[in-house]
């Protein structure tokens, strides 16, 4: 398995200048980024979220990297607070509620959108349906990320223009 920096050249060598980690250790790959802007270290860019943020128990949880759990719209304003500390470059959140894992609802994904919009941090949305994506697209979210297995709906595709929300289908895990 490639390090973020060999991952970094690696895309680098390939023509790709700049690459998003939508979850890492937090405070290894912010660190990471900053050492990249002050020192120019070799690579693609570095543009990053740190932590997943999801429930007890949520998706993210599973892999042994540490997340920033949220259950309320008050855990999530907090969580962001601190996090936004550190400057991330977005803040990833997973709301899937049709997964074989926990979710956060409605409410606390609505208030995570809301506290980083007020800290002018741009949101990603791991979503696990049309639904959960035009839910995070009408709370304000920048971009959702994640394919559903079949066509996006039309009227989604108006939502996602009118919004100005981008979508990512798939993400590279290495």
């Amino acid at each position: 398995m490639l390090s973020t920096v060999g991952t970094a050249k690696m895309m680098l060598y390939c023509g790709v200048t700049g690459f998003l980690d939508l979850f890492n250790a937090e405070d290894y790959i912010i660190n990471l980024r900053n050492r990249q802007r002050i020192k120019g270290l070799r690579g693609a860019d570095i543009y990053c979220a740190g932590p997943c943020f999801t429930c007890t128990d949520g998706h993210c949880t599973e892999y042994g990297i540490p997340t920033r759990v949220i259950d309320s719209p008050e855990d999530a304003r907090r969580e962001v607070s601190a996090l936004a500390e550190k400057n991330p470059d977005v803040i990833k959140l997973v709301y899937h509620t049709n997964g074989r894992m926990p979710t956060v609802n409605k409410e606390t994904m609505e208030a995570l959108i809301a506290a980083a919009n007020e800290h002018e941090i741009k949101t990603v949305i791991h979503i696990g349906s049309w639904q959960d994506a035009e839910e995070a697209v009408l709370a304000g979210a920048t971009a959702l990320t994640h394919t559903m297995g079949r066509d996006i709906p039309d009227q989604l595709i108006k939502l996602l223009k009118t919004k100005r929300c981008f979508y990512d289908p798939h993400t590279y895990c290495a």
